[in-house]
């Protein structure tokens, strides 16, 4: 058994959950087009993959700090990095929840005609939870016309559940979101993470969280890419607009221009090491 198979299953394999990700990359697309914002808002768990997404837009899209912000439920301690709260620092370091609903915060200077929001949501309880805060802290209109809900869930293994039992649970927590995200959201979609293969123990009830985890990114990061090409940030496939801040930027650098030029990408590499 793959999780990276179940994961990919439940993003692409699912018509449903691939209409919703096309819904929200053509929201967040019109939003970049129209120098509006894309923010994500998630819990402790999930909201973590919100910043890593938003934190790699800039090198790899060329992108403005602000195009893309992801805020997280407990801030840096959520995120428990090395150097600790950096807060202080301001702008896009400024990523706790609680300072994004502030009264003076992020939510309530959202504008309902640039900006798109998804919502991350650890399950259907806590995904209706962040929708919730988000119709209440942002201004009138915003949250039915321009916030996407995403609630990821587990599934159990096929050892105990059947494949039909697995797709009933899925249209049953689909209903459920519908219900308390009703006039709340833009859209809102269940993504459930299930045992493809069926080679699960039957002590194995629920699937591990990183498969979880992973489809999330996989979400993540089909919505700001495929924003991003929206946005004219990518032309016949290549990104145009990168910066070199990294080993695998650099390395697709060179490929780019190599490609463009019709010549060796060892070739840029050593003009590019050259030239710093």
């Amino acid at each position: 058994m793959c999780g990276a198979r179940c994961a990919l299953e439940a993003v692409y394999g699912n018509e449903r959950v691939r209409a919703g990700v096309a819904r929200a990359v053509a929201a967040c697309g019109a939003s970049l087009c129209a120098g509006g914002h894309v923010r994500y808002v998630g819990g402790a768990r999930l909201g973590a993959l919100g910043v890593i997404d938003a934190s790699e837009c800039v090198p790899t899209f060329g992108a403005r700090a602000d195009d893309v912000r992801a805020f997280v439920e407990g801030g840096w301690g959520a995120l428990r990095n090395r150097e600790g709260d950096l807060a202080a620092r301001g702008g896009a370091y400024a990523l706790d929840l609680a300072a994004f609903f502030a009264p003076d915060g992020p939510a309530s200077a959202a504008d309902p005609a640039h900006d798109t929001l998804l919502v991350l949501g650890d399950g259907i309880e806590d995904a209706a939870r962040l929708a919730a805060l988000v119709a209440q802290h942002t201004p009138a209109g915003f949250a039915e016309k321009c916030c996407h809900v995403f609630a990821f869930s587990r599934g159990s293994s096929v050892a105990s559940s059947s494949q039909q039992e697995e797709q009933e649970q899925e249209k049953e927590q689909q209903k459920q979101l519908e219900d308390k995200c009703h006039g709340m959201c833009a859209q809102c979609v269940v993504v459930r993470v299930r045992d493809v293969d069926g080679d699960r123990k039957d002590s194995e009830v629920l699937l591990p969280f990183r498969w979880v985890q992973l489809a999330t990114k996989l979400v993540l990061n089909a919505v700001s890419t495929g924003a991003f090409v929206a946005a004219g940030k990518v032309y016949r496939n290549r990104m145009v607009d990168l910066r070199i801040s990294n080993a695998k930027l650099y390395a697709r650098a060179c490929a780019s221009a190599a490609t463009s030029a019709h010549a060796r990408a060892y070739s840029f590499a050593l003009l590019m090491r050259r030239s710093t």
